[in-house]
Parts: structure tokens; sequence; C-alpha cells
């Protein structure tokens, strides 16, 4: 159960010496209390986005039901707020629902991998991310772009897939002319895109962490009995 404490008092309320100890002690429960309500928030918050990171899944089944708008928004958005090297934010992320863009990008994406499938499995969204090549952390800055991106479509029951040969794609003449048709620079390089939309058939579970995954070091005896 929240509680929700107000300071406020009415104004016809006047203190006298000898209530102050009350005062004290209503402030301090007060305090505690509001503490408390804090507390269950937050791990309430951090058992919701550790559940989203483990239920997340590779999708690679999507029907063609549209995403809505609001929904791509947000996605869209949640990229932005991903970290940067320097804060410089250097990826530029390209949202496409165009049939056209749509059609284009995956022929030049299938004729990178050497096939005429369609890499984004049908999903009806297809959300490209490139950075300027400038930048030292292009690769990381883009990387964190995405990722925040699959989290938060996850937690809008949209399902999301990391598709690779961006690089390729912008690297080549192909795709620095939709770089210029689009209007940006062509120094931006690819960094991956993800398919969007929503999930044609039931997640699976994830396959078992590897053994050693987590490597922890351990200085002296006070963290060798921590440890333990």
């Amino acid at each position: 159960m929240r509680v929700k404490f107000e300071w406020t008092f009415p104004d016809s309320v006047i203190f006298l010496p000898h209530s102050y100890p009350v005062i004290v002690v209503w402030l301090f429960c007060c305090l505690y209390l509001g503490s408390i309500s804090r507390m269950e928030d937050y791990i309430c918050m951090e058992k919701n986005f550790l559940s989203l990171i483990k239920t997340r899944r590779s999708v690679r089944a999507y029907k063609s039901e549209p995403v809505p708008s609001k929904a791509l928004d947000a996605v869209l958005e949640a990229g932005t707020y991903a970290p940067t090297g320097g804060g410089h934010q250097s990826p530029t992320i390209i949202a496409i629902t165009d049939p056209k863009y749509r059609r284009e990008i995956a022929k030049l994406n299938a004729e990178v991998m050497g096939s005429n499938t369609d890499p984004y499995y049908g999903a009806p969204v297809v959300i490209l991310v490139l950075a300027d090549g400038s930048a030292s952390t292009f690769v990381e800055d883009g990387s964190c772009v995405l990722e925040n991106m699959m989290l938060a479509a996850h937690a809008l029951g949209l399902g999301t897939v990391w598709v690779h040969r961006e690089r390729e794609i912008f690297d080549s003449e192909s795709g620095k002319a939709l770089l210029r048709e689009w209007k940006l620079p062509e120094t931006l390089r690819g960094v991956g895109a993800i398919a969007l939309g929503y999930p044609a058939q039931e997640a699976g579970q994830p396959a078992a962490r590897k053994q050693n995954y987590i490597v922890r070091t351990i200085c002296g005896e006070e963290g060798k009995h921590a440890d333990q």
C-alpha cells in the first residue's frame, strides 16, 4: 500500500512551544514512512526491469498487423536516451514504414547476405541505426540505442530482432544513394537494425547461461570472505 504525505498545514494552526516535540516526532515519522514508500518503488521498478531483460527474446516471425504510431514513437524515443560516448549523441535512427523503402532495404541486406529471403522476417517496421563514422565510439553508441529500443518494444508487447549487415549496406554506393535521398550525411555508417512488430508466435525459453559468464575479481581476505 502506498502512502502519500503532503507537507501542508492549515493557516489556522498555531505552533506552541510545548508542541515542538510532537512536531519533531511527526516529521520523523513522515520522513521514515516516506523513505519506505520510495524504497518500495525502487524495489518494484528493479524487479520489473530485470524481468523485462530476462524475458526479452529475438523474434523471427511477425504478424502483418501494423505497429501503432504511439508505440513506435515510444520505442524510438527510448533509443534517444541511450548513453553515448562523451554524450555526443552520434547515432541517427531511421524508422522505415514506407513499403517502398521497406522492400528496398530488405533487398540490399539480402544481397549482402547472398540470399533472396527477407532478412527482417516480414516485420512491418524496420528501424535502422546509423552513426557518425568520425566518432570513435560510433559502434558502441549505436549498439546502446538498439538495446534501448529492443527493451522498450518488449515492454510494450512488441517483438524485435537485431539484424546485421547495415554497415555493408551504407558503405556501398546504393546505401549512400539512399542517404542522399533521405538528405542525410554520407559520413553516417551502419551499426545495425531491428525488425519490429507483433510476434506471430509465443516466445521460447532462453538457452542456459554458459558457465563462467561472470568472473569476479577478489582483493584480499575481506573480498575473499565476502564472496564465499
